[in-house]
């Protein structure tokens, strides 16, 4: 779940990290799971590294950035979502890419030489820029990176009317950057929501919580995840089988430290999730949350997210989720074989994501 990651990322941006996990109240869930005494006895070996090198063989980096044009947004999201099952391209993830723009105000204004830096930082040799030009269109740009030197590759005019048309225009996306998806085209390309109003409300939804990452004051993180939060309801108010809403609603809730109410998100989630409209990944990481935050069975919510790196073996939270669960025991209680598995996962992230704020507290 994107909450439980973020509140480690903006405890590691802001310098602070934390020999227990990131202070919350004593009921918590993330109180009672891993802490950095845990992430402190993982040791990645190199033989680790070169295994999970292996893993990423073939596989191009690719970030995709939005201007705060609120359809951008959410055709980068889609876009985003559906790159995570292309077998070719190793996705960036969203809050990552936030941590790491922090600073820049607007696409559009970006120059050359901050987007071969950002190119730099992110390791991509893909960059896919969603903005909103001065005349009112809106545009998606390819750029190819090479030696942290972006070249413009190709300018996709994007419309976004209706929630169709933006899903043309992540099918143009994909087939400009030849993305494979092999046997998983379909579920790559799946409508979640006939509602424009609600696809865009839960992407920007996920936009404000992923930029509360590079916030050092906890109150405007708090802000943040309440405006989350805000969107979440509006969009499930608009389509109540929409499981990405529903993952929104229950990270903005385990950022605010609301429980209860985060177990009755998961709760009715569960009750009306809908696998036609809901892509394998969406699925799969939404049922291992149920399992891990409601059923309190580590085992169903590990084989939940091993299913997802059976689609994307790259995918940061799935690895992340899965060294969380198998530490999820008191300091001195967890065997070697369980660490080791833990260390391995952690090495796919340092691996995969060397970019991200969590390698940092991976690596140390």
């Amino acid at each position: 779940m994107v909450g439980n990651i973020l509140v480690w990322m903006a405890a590691i941006v802001s310098s602070v990290l934390p020999s227990v996990a990131p202070t919350r109240s004593s009921t918590s869930r993330l109180s009672r799971g891993a802490s950095g005494e845990q992430f402190k006895k993982l040791a990645v070996s190199k033989e680790l590294v070169v295994k999970a090198q292996l893993a990423i063989t073939g596989r191009q980096r690719i970030a995709v950035w939005p201007s705060d044009d609120p359809d951008c947004i959410a055709v980068a999201s889609m876009t985003n979502s559906a790159l995570l099952y292309a077998k070719n391209f190793l996705v960036a993830d969203p809050a990552t890419v936030a941590s790491v723009v922090t600073g820049i105000v607007n696409p559009s204004a970006i120059s050359e030489l901050e987007r071969d830096k950002l190119a730099k930082q992110l390791s991509a040799d893909w960059l896919v820029i969603c903005r909103k030009k001065e005349s009112g269109e809106r545009i998606a740009e390819l750029f190819q990176c090479k030696n942290h030197h972006c070249v413009l590759s190709e300018t996709i005019e994007v419309s976004t009317d209706s929630v169709n048309k933006i899903q043309m225009a992540c099918e143009k996306l994909s087939s400009s950057l030849k993305a494979n998806f092999g046997e998983n085209a379909k579920e790559s390309m799946k409508l979640p929501t006939t509602s424009k109003a609600a696809l865009v409300e839960v992407a920007q939804g996920y936009q404000r919580i992923f930029a509360s990452v590079g916030f050092q004051d906890e109150a405007k993180r708090q802000m943040m995840a309440e405006d989350g939060l805000r969107l979440s309801q509006s969009a499930l108010e608009k389509e109540p089988t929409f499981l990405q809403a529903s993952l929104l609603q229950a990270s903005c809730l385990d950022v605010l430290d609301k429980d209860e109410d985060l177990k009755n998100a998961f709760t009715t989630g569960f009750k009306i999730r809908n696998s036609e409209k809901t892509d394998r990944l969406t699925m799969l990481e939404f049922e291992g949350d149920y399992a891990r935050y409601v059923l309190n069975d580590r085992e169903q919510a590990a084989a939940k997210y091993t299913a997802m790196l059976d689609i994307d073996p790259n995918h940061l939270r799935a690895h992340w989720s899965l060294i969380e669960t198998a530490l999820d025991e008191p300091v001195g209680q967890v065997d070697e074989a369980t660490l080791m598995y833990a260390a391995e996962n952690a090495a796919a992230i340092i691996v995969a994501h060397p970019e991200s704020p969590l390698s940092v507290i991976l690596e140390k």
